[in-house]
């Protein structure tokens, strides 16, 4: 919950609703190339990039703070 804190304070500085927008990140670094760690926020990653229609906008994503959400999320 720490952590979300500053990533729930920047929504709120953009006059945006959190939740939907921010969630729980992993609570280690990546380890290994073959055993990316799961968590909720890389899940959402993976499941919004799956649903996002050939010729749409890409997904652009901004990491605050360490990106490893984001590395697991393309390693898996």
């Amino acid at each position: 919950e720490i952590r979300r804190q500053p990533r729930a304070e920047a929504c709120a500085a953009l006059g945006l609703d959190p939740a939907g927008r921010v969630f729980e990140g992993s609570s280690a670094y990546l380890s290994a190339r073959g055993a990316p760690p799961a968590s909720p926020a890389t899940e959402h990653l993976i499941a919004t990039a799956r649903a996002t229609p050939p010729g749409r906008d890409p997904l652009y994503v901004v990491a605050i703070g360490c990106p490893a959400n984001v590395a697991s999320a393309i390693l898996q």
